[in-house]
């Protein structure tokens, strides 16, 4: 509305009471047209990636999104590995379904790997820039979405294979609600950190491997505040008498994510699972942990600004949310004050840190605090010592 409107229509002798409700009305009207219209383009999309990958029979690689036309490069699943390591090369940055590529990349890749790439194009009605984003997440989904730097947190139960099916599903049904709850106590540190309060799951049977569904360091604080959460309630749980115990780790490290077909139509799905260096390496730290324990893998990834992000720097952060909800912070720190070293079953090497204290925890109205972790036993094992008759 230009201004000289704007001056008019505040200068308008009007009714509020009889006017006010059409102009609303009217708005209103437009905000559910553009709705619909939003709806129909993401249905004619979804339709036309259903039937260009023949519903994940030829995995989407790569796309480009403009405002006029969507393009897509599809291939045979056992060409899969041949096609991420063409598109690493070609992109500079590596295989990524997360960003669109220009649409002259698109058709040099399909012109040139004709055996491996095949090219499909629509024309789309015209959308809004600002919508674009919205798009692009709804074909990424047709794919697996590589990141080359996302925080997974896992959780385990211990010793669920020795237990009979009924007190298997009675701590099942524990840990499902113990996460459930936990996420609804993340809400205000999600507000915090400028992110919806929206966390992605995925069962191991014994266990759960739990990830933000947003990219940065903002997203990997909330997963590990997450998993701090949960080992906080599954303590208190054990100090209540309820006999199961967890034990978690925490890693930041590149994985590919997948989605259900049926989350696919909705620019909000979130992944329902994921594969890569993040989740393996999650996995070699619980196995090492013991019973209670929490592991972080060792890492380094971009914070805010010039910001570098590490296992201490980012458990004070959490420290520090604790905070939202009243009580005070959380007295987490690593121990000891140097990294543990890890042989896994393949021979491979992983570093970690220990996360040991305490953290607020409220029951009805009474607030408490809960100790997680395991100390680090400084004493000297007896087998490293060599005794000799007096």
């Amino acid at each position: 509305m230009s201004k000289e409107h704007e001056q008019d229509w505040e200068a308008a002798p009007v009714s509020v009471d009889q006017e006010q409700p059409t102009v609303l009305s009217t708005a209103s009207s437009v905000l559910k047209e553009e709705e619909q219209q939003q709806r129909l383009l993401l249905q004619e999309l979804a339709a036309f990636l259903a039937d260009s990958t023949k519903d994940g029979l030829f995995p989407l690689v790569a796309y480009s999104v403009t405002q006029d036309w969507v393009s897509i490069l599809t291939t045979n699943i056992p060409d899969l590995p041949f096609a991420i390591r063409i598109l690493a090369v070609v992109n500079r940055t590596g295989y990524n379904l997360g960003y669109s590529l220009r649409p002259e990349v698109i058709k040099r890749l399909a012109n040139s790997n004709p055996h491996v790439f095949r090219l499909f194009e629509r024309q789309l009605p015209r959308v809004h820039e600002v919508k674009l984003r919205r798009l692009g997440r709804v074909v990424s989904t047709f794919g697996a979405p590589f990141y080359e730097q996302k925080g997974f947190a896992l959780l385990d139960m211990c010793g669920f294979s020795r237990l009979d099916n009924p007190s298997q599903l009675s701590q099942l049904y524990s840990l499902t609600n113990a996460i459930d709850s936990s996420i609804k106590r993340c809400y205000n540190v999600c507000q915090r950190l400028r992110l919806p309060n929206r966390f992605g799951r995925t069962s191991t049977g014994d266990g759960f491997y739990l990830w933000h569904d947003f990219i940065g360091g903002n997203a990997d604080v909330a997963t590990l505040f997450l998993l701090i959460c949960v080992m906080t309630q599954s303590e208190a749980m054990r100090d209540a008498g309820f006999p199961m115990r967890l034990r978690g780790g925490f890693v930041v490290d590149s994985s590919y994510m997948f989605y259900e077909a049926d989350a696919r139509m909705d620019p909000h799905a979130v992944a329902s699972n994921a594969v890569g260096a993040a989740t393996n390496k999650a996995a070699r730290l619980v196995s090492a942990a013991k019973p209670s324990q929490v592991l972080i893998g060792a890492f380094s990834r971009p914070g805010q600004a010039d910001e570098k992000m590490d296992p201490s720097t980012m458990l004070a952060q959490v420290n520090e949310l604790f905070r939202e909800e009243g009580f005070g912070a959380a007295a987490l720190e690593l121990k000891p004050k140097t990294h543990l070293r890890i042989e896994d079953k393949h021979g491979d090497i992983h570093y970690c840190w220990n996360v040991v204290g305490n953290v607020p925890n409220q029951v009805g109205n009474r607030a408490t605090r809960v100790a997680i972790g395991l100390e680090p036993d400084s004493a000297t094992p007896i087998d490293q010592v060599k005794f000799v008759r007096c």
